[in-house]
């Protein structure tokens, strides 16, 4: 069992509010809203290539907009739900968080009236940090496919 002190039981609040408003900021902007919530200074890896700021992140983002927008449906309906979200303090300022990441998407536009279970679930690892303006930013981000939904 992990015991938080105070100070820690109030950042782990913050932290989980940062990654939830992640999860939130990719379903309802498709993540061009995510500057304020990633550190300039990150390795964020998607799609299996780290993007080394939050320039580069928000570049992926808008570029993955422009791709999905080409595509007959439009951008898709998505959500990202976090679950079993597992806090470790490494360092004053640094946070190591593990969850489990839950994919929902369909060309669809909602109510999305079909759906068959989530496109897949990911084993994720985020490391946080507090910047000098006291507010916790995404420092790092990964994630591995644990469940991939297969063709119906």
């Amino acid at each position: 069992m992990v015991w938080f002190t105070g100070e820690q039981s109030a950042a782990a609040a913050a932290i989980h509010q940062l990654i939830n408003a992640w999860a939130a900021t990719l379903d309802r902007s498709n993540g061009l809203d995510l500057g304020p919530l990633i550190a300039e200074e990150c390795v964020y890896i998607v799609r299996g290539i780290p993007r080394r700021s939050r320039d580069d992140v928000l570049k992926f983002y808008c570029d993955r907009l422009a791709e999905l927008e080409r595509t007959p449906a439009g951008p898709p309906t998505q959500r990202h739900v976090i679950s079993n979200l597992l806090l470790d303090f490494t360092a004053d300022g640094k946070v190591g968080v593990d969850f489990l990441l839950t994919y929902y998407m369909s060309p669809k536009k909602p109510p999305v009236m079909d759906m068959q279970g989530p496109t897949a679930v990911a084993d994720c690892h985020m490391d946080c940090s507090r910047a000098e303006d006291g507010h916790w930013r995404i420092a790092s981000f990964d994630s591995v496919q644990s469940f991939v939904r297969g063709p119906a």
